[in-house]
């Protein structure tokens, strides 16, 4: 309706206008020459309706489309329940089947370790049966007392002969010395001393452990010389460990063991217990007295852990693992006249060794400490620097004037390095103190090689005596003259205090905004809004 009105109104048309004047009724509209149109209210309203139309045409057809969607995805997801029926059921039949089969196999385990344990008892049987008719070959069969043949002999096994011990080493041995080598350790099959881990064979066993000990072969070889220390010998082509090599303070081994990380060499013999760093370890805990004794710490060093093939970090998590208990080590805590005797000469030795290191230490700490405390002087300025000093005391001498020293003046560096030398000696003590307090387990010494006669340590014992004496002396002298310069300067030190106390006053005068040589402060000025 509008637009054929806007189209008569634009051809010229009187009868178009006034169809629009009446339609719109108005007076308010004018036309033609001002080209206004002022009905813009009536307008709105009609937009308004034909978008509420829209607006209607929009939800039907978006109502639509939702439900064919939504009848789509219904669809969709009836089938794929369909389809997940059809895959469960083939699945359930599949886990019945698998159970069924679990128990079955479970039953035959069983049924398998019964026979394997009535195969064993039947070797077992057989291998007796075997030595018993070995040994009636080799010593004849028993006779009835009438002389006729029994039946049913008694079979019995005749010992071997005594063997005579073997005399292993060559020479003299000391009891202190340690001078058993590799070379004095014999390598020799023994005849009644094999001990195997072979025999009995259990059933339960793990299959780490089984392997490892089909891959032990000949084993090692123990042996104890005439000292008390215990040497291994390793005759098996696969690695054999000795366990501590990474805690050495908790065992009793030797160096080369520790060096070789607790790994054995193939025919050569080491040492894995060395009753002499035992009969150390007993000195030092019987210097603590017999009360404050640690027996289960000595108990532990008398034990020797061997590991074969493999090696853990736990003795209980190795496959294959043997304890050797070292019982002459057990019984040394109660102490033989002769034991006693050799644990006296390793404390003897061992005191002087201490000191030593106790001494070497200190001087450590000395000549760090003399280091770090060096005097306080300007070498590169260029007005009170040294070279500048020395300068003036070259023309000084060349004019024939005084010549003036730095230990002349009260604030030069020389009086300045004094005060801080005698200011820190009480420092320097303490820190001394502290650090042999801190270190005084490292100061004890594990292994050392002790005297093998009486004469040299009571020289060695003279000798440290005497030096002891002389440092004691030089010690006293110094103290001596560091007491006396100390004394000479006291008052120095103390009108230097003064000096700085009235200085201070006097600045803290001057920020506070009155004279320092006034005796009372100026009154404030009258306060003001």
């Amino acid at each position: 309706m509008s637009l054929e009105c806007s189209r008569r109104c634009m051809k010229g048309d009187r009868w178009g206008g006034e169809g629009v004047r009446e339609r719109t009724g108005g007076d308010r509209c004018k036309f033609w020459r001002l080209k206004q149109y002022w009905h813009a209210e009536k307008l709105d309203v009609m937009i308004d309706d034909h978008l509420v139309q829209v607006i209607k045409c929009q939800k039907v057809a978006r109502g639509v489309i939702a439900r064919r969607q939504f009848q789509i995805m219904l669809q969709r997801h009836r089938t794929e329940e369909k389809m997940m029926e059809t895959f469960l059921w083939p699945l359930e039949d599949a886990s019945h089947f698998i159970s069924n089969a679990l128990d079955e196999l479970i039953k035959q385990d069983k049924v398998k370790q019964r026979e394997d344990q009535k195969d064993a008892l039947y070797m077992d049987l057989q291998n007796a049966a075997a030595f018993r008719a070995k040994a009636t070959v080799e010593n004849g069969v028993d006779h009835s007392p009438d002389g006729k043949q029994d039946p049913k002999p008694q079979y019995r096994k005749r010992a071997p002969p005594p063997i005579k011990a073997r005399n292993r080493f060559s020479g003299q041995v000391a009891a202190l010395a340690g001078k058993v080598t590799p070379n004095d350790i014999v390598t020799h099959d023994s005849e009644i001393e094999d001990t195997g881990v072979w025999r009995p064979q259990k059933c339960r066993r793990d299959q780490q452990t089984a392997k490892v000990r089909d891959h032990i072969g000949k084993g090692i070889q123990l042996d104890v010389d005439q000292e008390g220390n215990v040497w291994v010998t390793r005759l098996s082509r696969n690695d054999v460990i000795v366990k501590g090599c990474f805690e050495p303070h908790k065992h009793c081994i030797s160096k080369e063991v520790i060096q070789n990380m607790g790994h054995l060499t193939l025919n050569s013999p080491m040492k894995v217990f060395d009753l002499l760093e035992f009969k150390s370890q007993l000195a030092k805990e019987k210097a603590k007295g017999e009360e404050h004794m640690d027996h289960r710490k000595l108990a532990k060093l008398s034990v020797v852990s061997i590991s074969f093939v493999k090696d853990t970090i736990k003795d209980t998590d190795t496959p294959c693992w043997i304890l050797v208990v070292i019982l002459p080590a057990l019984r040394l805590e109660s102490l033989r006249p002769k034991d006693q005797q050799d644990v006296e000469k390793l404390l003897m030795a061992y005191q002087p060794a201490a000191e030593k290191k106790h001494n070497k230490m200190g001087r450590t700490t000395s000549r760090r400490w003399a280091k770090d405390h060096q005097r306080s002087s300007d070498h590169n300025g260029k007005s009170d620097g040294r070279a500048a000093r020395l300068k003036d005391q070259n023309m000084a001498k060349n004019l024939g004037l005084e010549v003036r020293y730095s230990w002349d003046d009260r604030n030069g560096d020389d009086n300045r390095s004094i005060e801080s030398e005698q200011s820190s000696i009480a420092g320097k003590g303490s820190g001394l103190k502290t650090l042999s307090r801190r270190n005084q387990a490292t100061f004890r010494l594990r292994n050392f090689d002790p005297a093998d006669l009486d004469e040299e340590l009571s020289l060695a014992n003279e000798a440290v005596q005497a030096k002891k004496k002389k440092k004691w002396a030089r010690q006293g002298h110094e103290k001596r003259e560091i007491r006396a310069v100390f004394f000479q300067t006291i008052s120095d030190r103390e009108l230097l205090k003064h000096f700085r106390k009235l200085f201070l006053w006097i600045c803290m005068c001057k920020l506070k905004g009155f004279d320092a040589r006034e005796t009372r402060r100026p009154a404030p000025p009258p306060y003001s809004m």
